[in-house]
């Protein structure tokens, strides 16, 4: 049976009876057969989880096998031990709160059979348990040369040779969340063969429950992100260094979002201010980033340039960070909403945009009784009321009264700021 094995789906448990049988049904009634599922029990404190891993063993002997821990070890170890334990020739990783399409790894291998891939990546969507809808997580193929912009950090929704992890002898992080960031890269440009895209939804990622890897305060996962990425560098320079730059810019990029993902409060900043990167690498990390707002980008620049390497650079980072905290409003609490703008003529302010962050905005400012003029660039809104009750007007017909718009557009606060100009102060909202 060893031979006939395509396809390792490896699953690491740890505290996740809630959601547990949803993605083993998904994993054990893929479309294909020529499949295992290893199963990795990581000495979950809940009995319940080793009750329902042993109930699909024994349901699917032929099909699933259960590795024990001894010790808790954490996600990283659990991955690399279905790794070394795995009998496929590609494997694919499913966190045990997440699930996968049922034709997941029959699509992701037909596109690497059809395409000679040993590391096929597919579409990664967003699962909520509040109110049962999903949506995409963007995420294309990246094509090895200098293509930070698209390069992958996630290690789920894939599908990649074994012997590709084996040889290069590059494995999970263990003992740190964010175990993927030092192995993915990588794997992808260690990857002799095309990567392919598969544009099939493939896994669903539960991105709400309690408990989740990615919870928990923003100084330990900022600090674990920081380890991550100096073990990333190191690898790079090991086993990839022609690639060092375009990883480099990667995690600038990366860094960057985590950031604005993740920072809730300005004490949070302090984290930032006191992580120990080093002087070079920070100036260059900071160089990198694409900031929304140009101006800050370039005051710190500036501010940079002014101070000797031996200083230190993370008092520069509070400086420009604070700046850039007091632009985007989805960090601001009700008070500080109500202290910014609840003394102002609301038809000097506009909020710009009325898709999901402008009706997300518009209701914090009704629970706040401020309502302010509003616009959208898609001229079929003008004219329809607002969930609040605000009419959508074109920008044409209430521009000269504006000193103030908030850009309630993901991505577009740039663009706006240079449309408006420097007569109008430009806020934004895209949280």
């Amino acid at each position: 049976m060893e031979n006939e094995i395509k396809v390792s789906i490896i699953v690491p448990v740890y505290n996740v009876s809630r959601y547990l049988r949803r993605c083993l049904d998904s994993c054990v009634c893929q479309t294909r057969d020529d499949i295992e599922v290893v199963i990795v029990h990581d000495c979950s404190p809940d009995p319940e989880d080793l009750v329902i891993c042993n109930e699909y063993v024994a349901k699917y002997p032929d099909k699933v096998r259960l590795i024990l821990h001894p010790e808790n070890k954490g996600l990283g170890a659990a991955r690399n031990t279905g790794i070394k334990a795995a009998r496929g020739e590609f494997l694919t990783f499913v966190d045990s709160d997440d699930y996968i399409d049922f034709a997941a790894c029959g699509s992701m291998h037909y596109q690497a059979e059809l395409n000679s891939a040993d590391y096929v990546l597919g579409d990664l969507w967003r699962a909520s348990l509040k109110d049962c809808n999903v949506a995409r997580i963007k995420r294309v193929n990246w094509v090895v040369e200098e293509d930070a912009n698209r390069m992958s950090f996630y290690s789920v929704a894939s599908l990649i040779k074994r012997e590709l992890i084996i040889n290069s002898n590059i494995f999970f992080l263990e003992g740190k969340k964010y175990e993927d960031i030092p192995a993915v890269p990588i794997w992808l440009a260690l990857s002799e063969k095309t990567i392919s895209y598969n544009g099939s939804p493939v896994y669903f990622y539960l991105n709400d429950r309690e408990g989740a890897i990615t919870s928990g305060s923003f100084a330990d996962l900022f600090l674990d992100l920081i380890d991550s990425y100096s073990v990333l560098l190191s690898r790079t320079k090991e086993k990839c260094p022609q690639y060092a730059q375009t990883i480099f810019k990667a995690i600038a990029r990366h860094i960057n979002m985590v950031v604005a993902a993740k920072m809730r409060c300005k004490e949070d900043l302090v984290t930032l201010a006191n992580t120990q990167l080093p002087a070079q690498i920070f100036r260059e990390l900071i160089s990198s980033i694409e900031w929304e707002a140009p101006n800050e980008h370039k005051d710190l620049l500036d501010f940079l340039v002014t101070i000797d390497n031996n200083t230190d650079f993370h008092s520069a980072y509070l400086y420009i960070s604070q700046m850039y905290l007091n632009k985007f409003l989805q960090y601001y609490t009700d008070d500080q909403l109500l202290s910014e703008f609840g003394k102002r003529d609301p038809s000097t302010v506009c909020i710009w945009g009325c898709g999901i962050y402008g009706e997300r905005l518009l209701k914090r400012f009704a629970r706040l009784n401020l309502k302010f003029e509003v616009t959208d660039m898609d001229a079929s809104k003008h004219g329809e009321i607002t969930s609040t009750g605000a009419i959508i007007k074109p920008w044409g017909e209430i521009k000269t009264q504006i000193k103030t718009v908030i850009v309630a557009i993901r991505g577009q606060y740039r663009n706006m700021s240079a449309f408006l100009g420097s007569d109008v102060e430009v806020y934004a909202f895209n949280g």
